[in-house]
């Protein structure tokens, strides 16, 4: 919460009661404040009084990486079928009417399969299972979804069509006219469009075209964008067979190259989690791999019957929850503040546990973010700890499996930091390996206190 501050009143969720403060940036060097006696006092710098925030709130613990990941292969005879990350095969998922042409993955786990012979997107559970018709669009071919969990859809090659993950269209949103449209990419905010008449066109999420690129090689059908911003295409050989290529390229344009040639019809373009490149060749009936640089080619598949496109699957997000409180104590001047939190963690059924000594853990509170690597865990007992400096902080974390399957209680505590960016309502986020989530706590209470420079004051015993 920004601003000068006036008085006012709010509602705590869930409580149903009011409560009357002047409120005011906590990085403000002066601040007017009303005490629960209804006395308004003026406070300097020498004399500022800690804000105390109690907070409870539930955070959703999300899965991000689980127990089986698979590359799906859509093909023209309809069929989709999985293969694991040796490329060794894992069996059919699926199978429509042939062909199906691309495939997208949302962050529920559900499977969107395009299938232009039949006019229609198909969803999937992540298992395969229960099929139905998500949408009907004239020959659908490229798919994504963006942050904002909407489908955008190429269609009948010429057109962008965007729907909601229930179902309906999102008549806001449409774009036509587009030569050759095929495959689409949802990038930072962005759309990218491979065409068939050798563009690649840029849009906005609300359909403005941005930018048209044409690279120097045609009949761009396949589509991926790595997390520095470049584009990676590839170019189908229709006629002589074998002079098939991919193309790479920034997504301002620039710096066009192209790092694999002499390819018999690659179609479905991805990258994959270790970092390679993947592409499908649908005359060889293969799947090739290289580095991004095009180096280091080989057969990831030696044979799949006429594959077009290529996905990576991870099973959908388990939900744990956190069940946590924290404290915010913000002194007079930089490096005064401290705040401790405390929870209980329970882990879904579905989750693959967590192992603070070997996972990456990330404590996020308010304005205070640090990444702590594998390795900087100890265990004392039972429990998974770490007590240590994090730059001219002192941060003291404690795990402790809890006596409740697949619970653990928490405990962080932060002396000597810098808080003062921290508002009303802070966010809150824990992430243990590929377990991750956040969440914006609701205010339970406040108080005042008085935070002495130089002195954070302890933490609240047995916290």
């Amino acid at each position: 919460m920004r601003g000068r501050g006036k008085l006012g009143s709010f509602v705590i969720n869930g409580l149903g009661k009011t409560f009357w403060a002047r409120i005011r940036p906590m990085d403000n060097i002066k601040r007017d404040q009303t005490s629960k006696y209804g006395k308004q006092r003026n406070t300097t710098v020498d004399q500022m009084k800690a804000l105390f925030m109690v907070i409870a709130a539930s955070l959703s613990l999300v899965n991000v990486e689980a127990a089986r990941a698979d590359w799906l292969f859509t093909s023209q005879l309809g069929k989709q079928v999985l293969y694991d990350d040796a490329g060794k095969p894992k069996g059919i998922f699926s199978t429509l009417p042939p062909e199906t042409n691309r495939s997208v993955q949302s962050r529920d786990g559900t499977i969107y399969v395009s299938n232009p012979s039949e006019n229609q997107i198909v969803a999937f559970n992540a298992d395969g299972t229960a099929p139905r018709v998500f949408a009907s669009v004239e020959t659908p071919i490229g798919l994504a979804i963006d942050v904002d969990k909407r489908l955008y859809v190429t269609s009948n090659g010429n057109s962008i069509l965007r729907y909601f993950l229930d179902g309906r269209h999102d008549p806001s949103f449409s774009v036509y006219g587009i030569c050759g449209a095929h495959d689409i990419v949802a990038h930072k905010g962005l759309l990218y469009v491979s065409s068939q008449c050798g563009k690649i066109f840029t849009y906005s999420e609300d359909g403005i075209l941005l930018n048209e690129f044409t690279p120097g090689l045609q009949n761009l059908v396949g589509l991926a964008i790595d997390d520095s911003g470049i584009m990676y295409f590839t170019s189908y050989d229709e006629y002589p067979i074998g002079t098939g290529a991919v193309g790479r390229m920034n997504t301002d344009g620039t710096g066009f190259s192209v790092i694999a040639s002499g390819l018999f019809r690659p179609h479905g373009i991805k990258i994959g989690p270790d970092g390679k490149l993947y592409v499908v060749q649908l005359y060889k009936d293969n799947v090739l791999r290289f580095n991004l640089d095009g180096s280091a080619a080989e057969v990831f598949i030696a044979h799949i019957d006429n594959p077009l496109g290529i996905s990576y699957l991870t099973p959908p997000a388990s939900s744990s929850t956190i069940t946590a409180r924290a404290e915010f104590r913000v002194g007079p001047k930089i490096h005064d503040d401290s705040y401790w939190v405390q929870g209980f963690l329970k882990l879904d059924d579905t989750s693959d546990g967590i192992d603070p000594i070997t996972e990456a853990v990330t404590i996020h509170v308010g304005a205070f973010s640090h990444t702590l690597p594998a390795g900087s865990f100890v265990r004392d007992g039972a429990a998974y700890t770490f007590k240590g400096s994090v730059g001219p902080s002192m941060l003291d974390v404690r795990i402790t499996p809890s006596s409740t399957p697949g619970g653990y209680s928490f405990k962080s505590c932060l002396k000597n930091g810098s808080l003062g960016a921290t508002t009303m309502g802070p966010q809150v986020q824990l992430t243990i390996g590929n377990d991750s989530g956040k969440a914006t706590l609701d205010v339970g209470y406040a108080k005042f206190g008085k935070a002495k420079e130089g002195q954070n004051g302890a933490f609240p015993p047995g916290k």
